[in-house]
């Protein structure tokens, strides 16, 4: 959910520059969005039709200059697998400099559930857009 509303938020000036893609610790991979957060994201005026769910490895995690994680834990996963790509990790409560805001995966929960983590996700990404994005033009220049 939180790649759909990035997308939605890729400043013109980034659009066909910048790839937004979305991955888990614990995802299978190939899964279609649940029915819950593909209407969470659709209510907010996001797409999350074509969104197959993957797995975080290694190869990926090297070819991204940034990495959000939605919880403490998932950062501290993979900083502590992968040591030295910690730069680029990041939870979304660090980049909105709310540094103690989790958001926990709603997987399994009902509607209102995910409704309310698309809402956490927009407010977060509120306060952080401007970092990513100002993350991302420094990333394209060097």
């Amino acid at each position: 959910m939180a790649a759909a509303s990035l997308t939605y938020r890729l400043p013109k000036d980034l659009k066909g520059r910048v790839r937004i893609t979305s991955a888990g610790i614990r995802a299978w991979n190939g899964f279609a969005a649940t029915v819950e957060a593909e209407l969470a994201a659709r209510l907010q005026g996001y797409e999350m039709g074509g969104h197959r769910s993957r797995t975080l490895d290694e190869s990926l995690l090297r070819k991204s200059d940034l990495v959000i994680c939605m919880e403490f834990d998932q950062k501290k996963y993979l900083i502590t697998r992968y040591p030295g790509e910690n730069s680029k990790i990041f939870t979304i409560g660090e980049l909105a400099d709310r540094k103690s805001s989790d958001i926990d995966d709603p997987y399994g929960s009902d509607i209102d559930v995910y409704k309310s983590t698309m809402s956490a996700i927009d407010e977060m990404l509120d306060l952080a857009e401007s970092v990513i994005w100002d993350m991302a033009r420094k990333n394209l220049k060097s």
